[in-house]
């Protein structure tokens, strides 16, 4: 791939927006080579996306006219994405000047109107970015030089590629690092890709339907029991609105991550992996409250759970409970179909150093405090 990403950048500096020879070859490289390229390592990113990873698709664009300044070669879920103005991906994105290559975790910019492309609206693209920085502010992603957003230049259409990318990382041409980093880089940021696609469908984003369309389905959220259902779940007329719970979470997302003492414990006790996902990529990672947080006595090793942000989110809007007596999960309603639905009936384990009987206790009261706040 080191070769190819390098070739690539060297007909860059013999652009012309004519089908000449030197485009003709870079078009070869970017729709065809560099994505079978990047699926020769398809086992490693298949799981890096986790549920996800069975709908895997690479695709490559310099444009079919006047030839792009700017080509491209996305990674993606064909369900989460179909197009690519559509969804979040990752995608290689060649600088106009040749200067070299980023890899970027990006949303579609733009979608075509009258035979030329339009952005979406600043307004639409604002909510988003807030909604991926939320995501993002959980810590470091296991990446070096990772940075916020991308700077790709002047062109119109390369701003446009700016304003919906949330992180990238550059690679100068001349100095394009060796396959393993490569391919360590690739996989990391499929992670966290797949990691937006959980959050993105666990919390139905109203931000994602204003931009792509509305989600599938309408769930049936009667349960049979007042105030509770027989798994412990809060009845939807007894929650809060449930939008406003979700903005008033991203809005605490730094302090729901946990103190820095409590989250270091929390990463320490579960080998740095989501206790239900198994996720290892930090940037996703906080420290959960199993009886809610009550102030500092509460940040006890006893009564945190290490879990991916989105999880924890569910798990906070009580959409996700741990039984107390088998340890084992239990879904919403809503959340019995699509990617939550495999974590249904698997059991969870404590934190390293904490009994069974003391994790069942923390889960006891949960649910104890829970019911009092329904009361």
């Amino acid at each position: 791939m080191r070769a190819t990403l390098e070739e690539i950048l060297a007909l860059q500096r013999q652009y012309s927006p004519l089908n000449s020879s030197a485009m003709q070859r870079r078009g070869v490289l970017i729709r065809d080579v560099l994505p079978a390229k990047i699926l020769e390592n398809s086992d490693a990113i298949t799981r890096a996306l986790g549920s996800y990873g069975t709908e895997l698709r690479t695709q490559g664009r310099d444009a079919t006219g006047r030839k792009s300044q700017v080509p491209w070669v996305r990674i993606f879920s064909q369900r989460m994405s179909p197009k690519p103005g559509t969804g979040w991906y990752l995608v290689y994105l060649f600088h106009a000047d040749a200067s070299g290559v980023s890899l970027c975790l990006s949303h579609g910019s733009t979608s075509p109107k009258d035979g030329s492309f339009q952005t979406h609206r600043p307004e639409d693209i604002d909510r988003l970015m807030t909604w991926a920085r939320g995501i993002l502010q959980t810590g470091s992603i296991a990446v070096g030089d990772v940075r916020s957003g991308v700077s790709l230049g002047k062109q119109k259409l390369a701003a446009a590629y700016e304003k919906t990318t949330a992180l990238s990382k550059f690679y100068p041409s001349g100095k394009i690092p060796d396959e393993a980093v490569l391919q360590s880089d690739l996989v990391a940021l499929c992670s966290q890709l797949g990691a937006f696609y959980f959050a993105q469908e666990a919390s139905h984003s109203a931000i994602e339907a204003s931009i792509s369309g509305p989600t599938d389905g309408s769930p049936d959220s009667t349960y049979p029991i007042a105030g509770m259902d027989q798994h412990g779940f809060a009845e939807p007329d007894h929650l809060i609105n449930t939008e406003d719970a979700r903005r008033r979470i991203e809005a605490q997302i730094v302090v729901r991550q946990g103190g820095a003492a409590f989250r270091k414990e929390a990463l320490t006790r579960f080998g740095r992996r989501c206790a239900i996902s198994g996720w290892f990529v930090e940037a996703v990672l906080e420290a959960a409250h199993i009886v809610p947080h009550l102030g500092s006595h509460t940040d006890r090793a006893d009564n945190v759970l290490l879990l991916r942000s989105d999880i924890h989110t569910l798990f906070d809007l009580q959409l996700l409970r741990i039984d107390p007596e088998n340890l084992r999960i239990q879904l919403a309603f809503e959340l019995r179909t699509g990617p939550c639905a495999d974590f249904a009936g698997q059991e969870v384990n404590p934190a390293e150093g904490v009994t069974l009987e003391t994790f069942r206790s923390r889960l006891r009261q949960r649910d104890e405090v829970l019911r009092a706040k329904l009361s």
